[in-house]
């Protein structure tokens, strides 16, 4: 009896053992609970999508806020989310068309184990090159000093439509005023150079800015960049907004050390009405960390450019 009593106590101390020793687990795998945010579309035009991804506890219940100047996104996409069994969670949304230029605040809160913890980013939201040639061409007109004001535009728009070969001085705002409302979206408005009539809107194609990574466009049809996610975790998403003529052919490129990307997402696509397109794609996990270019080449009514830019994959 002594003996079986001994077993029996014996018994009830390993079960207390181990019910503390799973209790330990469980405390120290709460407070390991963290979340970072990988990657995030910024800057961003207005009307465009922008992703975000993140990485926190397999299996925790997370929450995104997006805070703009009229207050916290109601988008439907940015609903509480179950991140899966390695820990990553992403949402994509719409930033609204009416969106005013500036930063806002992203917040990612990710909960497991009793413990909530959260992360944050600021996305920045760009006018689009429309808004712009709107606001400068407005500057332009509404000034009432002398030189700068609305006599400029007369002397301007007369050398223009003269001769496009007079110097850099007040011809130059011209051309800017003069291709942006002429081509819409697809010329920026830091273009310098002078045009003569016969030559007309597709010489400043050639120029088109970087954003948000460097660039270089060739062609007759002007495509720029808006933004592409840089750095992107091997494993993770990309994603690459462009602007170009509307309603535009286009397809694109991503190449690799071992090749082209065969990733489901890249297939060629047509530009909406305003122009924009957009892919998102999911990095191999195998991708040898690096620069490797992406191109896009858009054809429409004849004319075609293609731009390329460079982004960096990073070790998972």
């Amino acid at each position: 009896m002594r003996s079986q009593a001994h077993r029996i106590v014996s018994l009830g101390i390993i079960g207390l053992l181990l019910a503390g020793g799973l209790a330990v687990g469980n405390g120290n795998a709460a407070a390991k609970v963290s979340v970072k945010i990988v990657s995030l579309t910024t800057p961003v035009t207005p009307g465009t999508d922008a992703t975000l991804e993140a990485q926190t506890a397999p299996n925790a219940t997370c929450t995104i806020t997006v805070q703009y100047a009229s207050g916290a996104s109601q988008a439907a996409s940015l609903s509480q989310k179950s991140a899966n069994a390695q820990g990553a969670v992403s949402w994509t949304w719409r930033v609204g068309a009416n969106t005013p230029p500036g930063k806002y605040p992203v917040t990612v809160s990710c909960s497991a184990g009793g413990k909530e913890v959260s992360a944050k980013r600021s996305l920045q939201v760009k006018a689009s090159a429309q808004n712009q040639t709107t606001s400068q061409t407005t500057s332009s007109t509404s000034s009432g000093k002398k030189g700068k004001g609305q006599d400029q535009p007369s002397t301007e728009t007369t050398s223009t439509t003269s001769s496009g070969s007079k110097g850099k001085g007040q011809n130059q705002p011209s051309n800017q005023s003069t291709s942006a409302a002429t081509e819409g979206q697809n010329q920026p408005a830091t273009q310098t150079t002078v045009p003569t009539t016969d030559k007309g809107q597709n010489q400043p194609a050639a120029a088109v800015p970087a954003a948000p990574a460097q660039s270089t466009t060739k062609g007759s049809l002007a495509i720029r960049i808006i933004s592409l996610t840089s750095p992107v975790a091997a494993g993770k998403e990309a994603t690459i907004q462009v602007n170009t003529a509307s309603n535009a052919d286009c397809q694109i490129v991503v190449k690799y050390k071992s090749g082209p990307s065969k990733a489901k997402g890249l297939e060629p696509k047509t530009a909406d009405a305003r122009g924009q397109i957009s892919w998102t794609w999911h990095v191999g996990n195998r991708t040898t960390p690096g620069g490797w270019p992406v191109s896009v080449t858009c054809t429409s009514g004849g004319r075609e450019g293609t731009t390329e830019a460079t982004f960096e994959v990073t070790a998972p």
